[in-house]
């Protein structure tokens, strides 16, 4: 399977919905970064624009790969269980 082979790319960051984000770093490294649960998300537009955006400022700021997914995993939370106009109704 793709996960399971060496990329020859810095770093692969695979989102999989509610499993736990797969990061594979430099020299094969692979972590599971869980996701944060979501009661009854109300719309999931814009989650992964939101995972990246976070993701991407952790880890220009230094955080590790791992952590920067947790970031992603956790404002993409946040995005789709706030109400949006005309969403739901």
């Amino acid at each position: 399977a793709l996960l399971d082979r060496p990329l020859g790319t810095a770093l692969v960051v695979v989102k999989r919905g509610a499993a736990p984000t797969v990061v594979l770093a430099p020299g094969g490294t692979r972590t599971e970064v869980p996701t944060v649960p979501v009661a009854g998300p109300i719309d999931t537009t814009g989650a992964g624009d939101a995972f990246a955006a976070a993701f991407l400022l952790a880890w220009a700021r230094g955080a590790s790969p791992a952590d920067a997914a947790a970031a992603g995993n956790a404002h993409a939370a946040a995005v789709i269980a706030v109400p949006r106009e005309g969403v739901g109704s």
